[in-house]
């Protein structure tokens, strides 16, 4: 079983239960904007399948999404994190098999950081990540400080979602980063990132989902989305972080454009940065912790 089935399978897992939730409200439907109709019709028949009340997205044709830091956010993020959620059991059962699948394995010696494209049999393209590096600290202190940088570690343009059940073990945020292309257009991408944490005898397990949405400018209408694993295990005298991510892009345009697939690769490039980005950044933010508590106490 390859790393992109498992992959598939976690979404197709809660799919019967999130279409009947979702055909209910979808009954109410009366009126949505196309655009986004379209984007969440199309993510569902490739993740979820029929996820998003579709209902609660009209929003006046406003793009203002932000009114304060702590937001009780709109429907499409409420239903998002809260899926992605219900999702979490399922996909953390998986571990071992992703894990073995990617060769990652805690014993060997081998340590660094690679990003890597991959082909599927449809022609369509994801990209894995992998990641893992040793620390000179013990297990327990390991997962201490992990868990203190999940729950610190937020960009100053970051906002953390509050309507999470089991805020000890999930964090929920949204961020945006943009750029300017070459071509002299504006591009920006919204990602909605939302994980949990196990803490087992030997190891404690982080994974998460992102969903990255292409905003208005020249990366509307493209989206990708994203499963993450991360295992900090060891013993007395060191620790290993491991850590596992798959991108895989859409992109639903309505119409095709000039440009497109440089556009669609720029995307996903980007899309891939920001995210192994801050999987580096939460790196060494926990190496930073877990030398500052040493110190501490020397």
């Amino acid at each position: 079983k390859t790393v992109i089935d498992v992959w598939m399978e976690n979404g197709n897992a809660v799919s019967l239960e999130t279409r009947l939730a979702s055909e209910a409200r979808h009954r109410q439907l009366r009126s949505a904007i196309a655009a986004q109709t379209t984007l969440i019709r199309a993510y569902q028949s490739l993740t979820y399948d029929k996820l998003v009340n579709v209902e609660s997205l009209e929003r006046g044709g406003s793009r203002n999404y932000y009114h304060c830091d702590r937001l009780r956010l709109e429907s499409f993020d409420s239903e998002f994190y809260r899926t992605s959620a219900r999702t979490f059991n399922a996909v953390y059962f998986q571990t071992d098999t992703v894990f073995d699948a990617a060769g990652l394995d805690a014993t060997d010696e081998h340590c660094g950081a690679l990003t890597q494209e991959q082909r599927v049999e449809s022609d369509n393209s994801y990209f894995q990540h992998t990641y893992k590096r040793k620390f000179p600290f013990d297990f327990a202190h390991a997962c201490g400080m992990l868990k203190r940088t999940l729950s610190v570690h937020l960009r100053e343009d970051q906002q953390l979602y509050d309507g999470i059940e089991d805020p000890g073990s999930i964090v929920a945020i949204k961020f945006r980063v943009s750029t300017r292309l070459k071509i002299g257009k504006d591009a920006s991408v919204l990602l909605r990132v939302i994980n949990r944490q196990y803490r087992e005898d030997d190891r404690m397990v982080v994974v998460w989902r992102t969903f990255a949405e292409g905003e208005e400018g020249a990366f509307a209408g493209m989206h990708a989305d994203e499963l993450g694993w991360c295992v900090v295990s060891g013993d007395e005298r060191s620790s290993v972080l491991r850590l596992y991510a798959c991108y895989m892009p859409m992109n639903f345009m309505n119409e095709v454009v000039s440009d497109g697939a440089v556009l669609a690769k720029r995307f996903a490039d980007m899309v891939v940065e920001a995210s192994t980005s801050n999987c580096d950044e939460i790196a060494g933010s926990l190496e930073k912790f877990l030398l500052n508590d040493q110190k501490s106490h020397d």
